[in-house]
């Protein structure tokens, strides 16, 4: 503050220095005419010359400083000079000649209509010159306010554009739930005497902001604060309170034109951005609703057919177990064991997405060998597995990636098993591992009939399917793949599907390679 007030003092030392200038200059323009009327006089030029020449001064004067005031005493004085100097007797304020006088009040009346008349011309154009500023200040707030889509950006622009044109100290108090929250700075400070002065006035943008009213300096409300506090609002709806230094100043009704449309521009944007916000919460909530009506729905489709399945074979196993040959009993147990797994594997994607979306996971990435990882999964896979030919190919045997192992296995998991339900019995499931660059990337694909490319586009959202037919018949949430994603690229890397030349799907993903660094006799590589 002591540095605002410093500022404030320095800003009237030039206006006393700029009005000090206006003073000599229009002196030099008016001894510069009396040196010209001189030169008239002594060439004999009518006085209507000389009178004329005072006039065109007077004139120049009133442009000059644009102030009503000099132009009456310049006139005033432009009339004595050409009394005293160019009227008989001369270096005399009487005149001989009778018709003087009224020579000198039209004298005085015309230079100070014109003088008048000049002064006003250069304060409509003053005044235009504001209001083209006024409209370019306020257009320039606009377009910088709107590329703002937070409200802490909205508010920090606002109070900058104030301070770059009022020159004032900032505040703006956040006013949501009837609440008063922290308070803005611009620019910051971090003087007690700041902090006290806004702990002894905090009261006072309470009141603005609860009776949606100025307050503060200037103001019929406890005027001797030191802020002047304004509601910034829009449609009776308070957004906030905006503080503004004044002490015992005021506003000048140019500044407060503009505080006034900028205050306005700052509550539109906060409002737009407030419904903006309010819509991406219902879209959202919108979206929450879908989800779980559609995960409701999968659920009470799809697990209908595994939980008969296992319902139904094991009462059977426990009412004809002693008439069924020992082939069908070893065939219903392993019916029961693949739905149950099919079980096992659709809660765990469930928990494992839900936690991922809620941010519940927190990842410990740590080296691990591909191969290890690659074998660990093919253990959990479908018992379909069997019928397929599944290959390992891994183009360096030391190739280790960072990641949190058991959700990579999991990735791979839902990978292999994807491409065992779409592809018939006698198929060839390869697993690729290679490193390029500072990434590994893992391949899985197939020589299966492929995934039609409208498919490809939304195979990783969550709960979509498609049309393709799965091999055992057993449906899917389809929420495999979109658990692969999210957990893909919580590690840092990237998942894609392609086509396999010339037949086939493919589906890699990328992890960071782990980086060694073995230190040997003093170096490393």
């Amino acid at each position: 503050m002591m540095k605002q007030e410093h500022k404030r003092t320095m800003g009237r030392l030039v206006n006393m220095h700029v009005e000090r200038k206006k003073l000599y200059l229009s002196l030099l323009i008016l001894t510069l005419s009396t040196f010209i009327g001189f030169l008239f006089f002594q060439l004999g030029f009518n006085d209507s010359n000389i009178i004329m020449l005072y006039l065109l001064a007077v004139f120049l004067i009133a442009i000059i400083t644009a102030n009503r005031i000099y132009s009456i005493i310049f006139s005033f004085i432009s009339v004595l000079i050409f009394n005293y100097f160019f009227t008989f007797p001369l270096l005399s304020l009487s005149a001989y000649d009778s018709g003087y006088p009224m020579t000198f009040v039209i004298m005085f009346t015309v230079a100070f209509v014109t003088s008048t008349l000049a002064a006003k011309i250069q304060q409509n154009s003053h005044f235009s010159a504001l209001i083209a500023q006024r409209t370019r200040i306020l257009l320039e707030t606009n377009q910088m306010l709107q590329k703002e889509i937070t409200k802490e950006g909205i508010i920090q622009k606002g109070c900058e554009q104030l301070y770059k044109l009022l020159k004032r100290d900032i505040v703006f108090y956040p006013y949501s739930e009837h609440e008063l929250q922290e308070v803005y700075v611009y620019p910051p400070q971090t003087s007690e005497h700041f902090k006290d002065v806004l702990s002894d006035e905090i009261h006072v943008a309470r009141w603005v902001a609860k009776h949606n009213r100025h307050g503060g300096a200037s103001t019929d409300y406890l005027p001797n604060s030191k802020y002047l506090y304004l509601a910034v609002r829009a449609d009776h709806n308070v957004y906030g309170v905006l503080g503004i230094y004044l002490d015992k100043e005021q506003l000048d009704s140019y500044e407060n034109d503009i505080l006034l449309a900028i205050l306005g521009e700052i509550a539109f944007a906060l409002e737009i951005e407030h419904i903006n916000d309010e819509k991406k919460q219902s879209e959202l909530k919108a979206k929450n609703e879908q989800l779980r009506a559609d995960l409701l729905r999968s659920i009470s489709h799809d697990l209908r057919t595994p939980l008969t399945s296992i319902s139904g074979n094991a009462d059977m196993l426990v009412s004809k177990e002693q008439e069924l040959a020992q082939k069908d009993r070893l065939q219903l147990y392993e019916d029961i064991y693949d739905d149950s797994l099919w079980l096992i594997n659709l809660v765990e994607n469930l928990l494992s997405i839900t936690r991922m979306e809620e941010g519940a996971i927190r990842l410990k990435l740590e080296p691990q060998m591909i191969e290890d990882i690659l074998y660990e999964a093919l253990k959990h896979v479908s018992r379909k597995k069997k019928e397929h030919h599944l290959h390992v190919q891994i183009d360096d045997d030391l190739l280790m990636a960072d990641m949190e192992a058991h959700l990579i296995i999991q990735v791979i998991i839902n990978l292999v098993d994807n491409a065992i339900k779409y592809t018939p019995q006698g198929s060839n499931i390869t697993l690729h591992a290679y490193q390029k660059e500072d990434m590994v990337t893992i391949e899985v694909y197939d020589d299966g009939a492929g995934i039609p490319d409208d498919k490809k586009e939304h195979i990783f959202d969550k709960f979509y399917r498609g049309n393709t037919k799965i091999v055992d018949s057993k449906r899917s949430l389809g929420l495999g793949l979109a658990l692969c994603k999210s957990i893909v690229h919580s590690h840092g890397g990237e998942i894609h599907v392609m086509d396999r030349i010339p037949h086939g799907a493919m589906f890699y993903f990328t992890l960071p390679a782990t980086k060694l660094k073995l230190e040997e006799h003093g170096e490393v590589s």
